[in-house]
C-alpha cells in the first residue's frame, strides 16, 4: 500500500484540500495506506486548523501535523517522509492534482527495482492553475543514475548522472528510503 505524503507552508487551503481530495477519489482503498500532511508552521493556520479535523473525521486515511515553527523545505520533507508507514511512499507537492490510475506506472517502476525512484511526468497547464499529475514516469536509480522511461520519448533514453531528485513528486519503496536514512541529514 502507498503512503501519500505532502507538506506546505502558507499554501492556499483550497490547493491543499484539492490535492488530498483528488488523491482520495483517484486511489482505490486497496492501494492507499494513508495520506500524511504536514503544515510547516504556516502563518495562516486558522483555516487549516478548522477544516482538517473535519476532513480527517470523514476520511480516516488522512493524518495531519502542524509545526508551530517553520523548519524549511528539506527538514519538512524529511519529517513527512519519516512519518510514512506504507510499503511505498509517494511525496507530492501540496498543489498537485491526482488523476485516475496515477499510481500504476509508478508502482511498475518501483516494483521492478526497489532501488529505483519513480518520478511522474507532471503535466503543466497554466501558471494560475495547480499542476496535474500525468500517468507516465521517469525512473531514477538511487545509485545516482536517472533514465527516462516515458512514452513521450518513445522508449528508454540514455541514463545520465544526477546528484539530486528533481521536482516535488516521486515514489520510493519505504525500505529503500530507510536504507538511505530518508535522504540523509545534509
Amino acid at each position: 500500500k502507498i503512503s501519500v505524503v505532502t507538506h506546505y507552508f502558507n499554501e492556499p487551503l483550497s490547493l491543499v484540500l484539492r490535492t488530498i481530495y483528488s488523491c482520495l477519489i483517484h486511489t482505490p482503498p486497496e492501494y492507499l495506506h494513508e495520506i500524511v500532511v504536514v503544515d510547516d508552521g504556516s502563518t495562516r493556520p486558522d483555516e487549516t486548523d478548522m477544516f482538517v479535523p473535519l476532513f480527517r473525521s470523514l476520511y480516516p486515511y488522512v493524518r495531519y501535523v502542524r509545526n508551530e515553527v517553520p523548519t524549511g523545505l528539506i527538514p519538512a520533507r524529511r519529517q513527512v517522509l519519516t512519518m510514512a508507514n506504507g510499503e511505498y511512499v509517494f511525496l507530492v507537492d501540496s498543489h498537485c492534482e491526482f488523476h485516475k490510475n496515477w499510481y500504476l506506472p509508478l508502482l511498475n517502476i518501483t516494483q521492478s527495482d526497489y532501488k529505483s525512484v519513480a518520478v511522474p511526468v507532471i503535466d503543466l497547464f497554466f501558471q494560475h492553475l495547480p499542476n496535474l499529475l500525468f500517468y507516465d514516469g521517469v525512473r531514477v536509480d538511487m545509485d545516482i543514475f536517472a533514465s527516462w522511461r516515458s512514452s513521450f520519448y518513445h522508449g528508454m533514453g540514455e541514463p545520465y548522472h544526477t546528484g539530486a531528485i528533481m521536482g516535488g513528486a516521486y515514489m520510493i519503496v519505504r525500505r529503500r528510503l530507510v536504507e538511505l536514512d530518508y535522504f540523509g541529514r545534509g
